[in-house]
């Protein structure tokens, strides 16, 4: 579980997640958002015990890192709703106004880059 943005973000629910979340005491409803590394059961296993109503599969390694790392500044590129191509913009790579459908080569040009750094 991490505290980001006033709420609680939770990092797949695989079999110990529940047992941990009472030992916490998290209720239910403070579970905000659920990433998951994977759809495999071991990430998920435990998902049809509670109420989940919005799971975000973009960017997820990102986030992920940027949630670990309490980056501030990787959290605002996240925020900003395209970590590749913000990091090609400051890369001076596109310009500031290029979007996904006019530089798209670009972004997955950058987006390789940025997941190759992370990993």
């Amino acid at each position: 579980m991490v505290e980001w943005n006033h709420g609680k973000r939770f990092f797949d629910f695989g079999s110990g997640c529940l047992r941990n979340l009472v030992a916490m005491q998290v209720p239910r409803q403070m579970i905000n958002d659920i990433f998951f590394i994977h759809l495999h059961i071991d990430h998920c296993a435990k998902l049809t015990y509670i109420f989940c109503s919005y799971i975000d599969y973009s960017q997820q390694e990102f986030v992920i890192a940027a949630a670990l790392s309490k980056d501030p500044e990787m959290k605002a590129v996240y925020e900003s709703g395209d970590p590749y191509l913000a990091f090609a913009k400051q890369a001076g790579a596109v310009p500031l106004e290029a979007t996904k459908s006019t530089h798209n080569a670009e972004r997955d040009f950058f987006k390789v880059c940025v997941l190759g750094v992370q990993y």
